[in-house]
């Protein structure tokens, strides 16, 4: 049964990483890079941490001022006037992201690399690779 838990949670990593990635790499090929100024702090509480998501302002392409929270929460808090390089969508210029090389790459291969670390424990629990005799 903890096999089944352990394949299910790494195969939902590889899913979430693969999900984001290609979100990500359609942000990077169509999207748009703007400096946005972080204008306030929304705090939000989890069960497991507490973050602050700025809540940033920057212009478009044709010149439409956005406010949008952004989806990544911070702790500490960014600094109020903060300038932040984000990357939105021309189409949905509320579909905005920060510009930076680890959320936007990295996040999701590590999610991938960690569920197929997961995935091939498994295999060779299940295949008694890891069952000494004795």
């Amino acid at each position: 049964m903890d096999s089944l838990l352990l394949i299910f949670i790494a195969t939902s990593l590889i899913a979430y990483g693969v999900y984001r990635l290609r979100g990500a790499r359609q942000l990077l090929a169509t999207g748009l890079k703007t400096e946005a100024t972080v204008i306030r702090n929304e705090y939000k509480t989890t069960t497991t941490a507490d973050f602050y998501h700025p809540v940033v302002e920057f212009k478009t392409n044709q010149l439409e001022i956005v406010v949008q929270k952004l989806g990544r929460g911070y702790k500490p808090a960014k600094a109020v006037g903060t300038k932040l390089q984000v990357i939105y969508e021309p189409d949905h210029p509320t579909h905005v992201q920060v510009d930076s090389l680890f959320q936007l790459r990295v996040l999701h291969w590590l999610a991938i690399l960690l569920g197929s670390g997961g995935v091939i424990f498994t295999l060779l629990d299940w295949s008694g690779f890891f069952h000494i005799a004795r």
